[in-house]
């Protein structure tokens, strides 16, 4: 899940990059966590709690802390070169130092939607490929694990099921909107209530695989042939090693 926090003193501005965001996230049929700040001194005490995001969009003229002041807090002060920073601002010319601190992209004011939509694309694609987590919520609380633990999804209902060696957890999702935020070079759908990581597989079988944890699941009629598939291309891959 791609934690996003927008930054900008004038509410309309920050309500408009808000609607965007979720009429993208809609048309991907994904899920963001937002957070709207009105201020830099808001961001600021948020991320200094300890709470961490993957994309800010921050403007950068605020009058009590702006957007060059809080790209230099999250960059030096606080070490942080993985989140991705979109600076927002109602000039033309931008100062060179924001260059310093590695943004993704820059939007001017007014919002234009094609290109807000591209640069979520953007971030969607390298917040895949450098997290390596699956991020999910249970009731209040923010949770993430380490997808290389992971041995298998379960769609139990309206919940989902994560299964690794050391414990399971259940929470509100659907198996569709699981897989939108998984590798596919990892996670395959075998059945229409099963995700496995490929990795932690045992045994193949004609329709069933057998997990690490010693647990049998079907193989859905309609998927054995992407599962072989799956198994042919890891197979190049391996010989390709020798």
């Amino acid at each position: 899940m791609l934690r996003i926090a927008i930054c900008d003193d004038d509410k309309v501005i920050g309500s408009e990059i808000e609607s965007l965001i979720l009429e993208y996230q809609q048309m991907i049929r994904s899920e963001f966590e937002i957070e709207v700040f009105e201020s830099g001194v808001e961001l600021y005490a948020y991320l200094k709690k300890g709470n961490s995001v993957d994309l800010i969009f921050l403007d950068i003229e605020m009058e009590d802390m702006d957007g060059i002041e809080i790209g230099e807090k999250i960059r030096v002060e606080m070490n942080d070169y993985r989140t991705s920073i979109i600076y927002v601002s109602g000039k033309d010319g931008y100062d060179r130092k924001l260059f310093d601190f590695q943004p993704l992209h820059f939007l001017s004011k007014p919002i234009e939607k094609k290109k807000i939509f591209a640069d979520l694309e953007l971030a969607i694609k390298l917040f895949k490929k450098n997290n390596h987590i699956f991020s999910f919520k249970t009731g209040h609380d923010m949770n993430r694990i380490p997808m290389n633990k992971i041995l298998y999804f379960e769609s139990k209902g309206r919940k989902v099921r994560i299964v690794t060696l050391e414990q399971e957890y259940l929470f509100y999702g659907t198996i569709e909107h699981v897989l939108h935020e998984l590798p596919q070079k990892s996670f395959l759908q075998i059945h229409r209530s099963y995700i496995i990581n490929y990795n932690h597989v045992k045994v193949f079988s004609y329709d069933k695989v057998m997990m690490q944890d010693n647990k049998c699941l079907s193989i859905g009629q309609k998927r054995r042939q992407a599962v072989r598939d799956m198994q042919l291309e890891r197979s190049k891959e391996m010989t390709s090693w020798i």
